[in-house]
């Protein structure tokens, strides 16, 4: 080989590396990255951490697109999710619900019983249960109440 083939071979590598560094420190840089929507009747922030962006721009849409799945099927305030519905069809039919919420449910029921009721699932859409308790803060003003020890809760 020509030495001065072997100049412009050296050359093309030499203009690649510093390609390669310049992209994967200036374009495709690591650090943090996150997508943020208002799902469930809350904000909801997705942050991928310590990663590349190339990555995260694969990963946050479909982190997302989870979320948006579960909110969906389980948000009371959306007229066709399965919540919903059987909230609608309550002491009238049964309603077919996906795997996902029957977990959450058959999982809260759990929850329910080990803290004696004081996580109730069943707590009406305006926050009081049939016993009177406070129990949701969706679509109600903020209350406080003291606890059995008399340390105040806000709600």
């Amino acid at each position: 080989m020509k030495k001065s083939n072997l100049k412009i071979l050296a050359s093309i590598i030499i203009f690649f590396i510093i390609g390669l560094i310049f992209y994967f420190t200036v374009i495709d840089k690591v650090g943090t990255f996150s997508t943020t929507n208002y799902y469930l009747d809350t904000v909801n922030q997705i942050n991928v951490i310590n990663t590349r962006k190339s990555k995260a721009d694969k990963v946050l849409p479909g982190s997302d697109k989870i979320v948006l799945d579960i909110h969906n099927k389980m948000s009371s305030q959306m007229a066709s999710s399965e919540v919903s519905k059987i909230n609608q069809n309550a002491g009238i039919k049964p309603v077919k619900v996906s795997d996902d919420t029957y977990t959450v449910i058959k999982k809260s029921l759990v929850y329910s019983d080990k803290t004696k009721g004081k996580f109730d699932i069943s707590a009406s859409e305006e926050g009081v249960t049939t016993d009177g308790e406070w129990k949701k803060t969706w679509n109600a003003p903020a209350r406080r109440r003291s606890d059995a020890r008399g340390k105040s809760q806000g709600f």
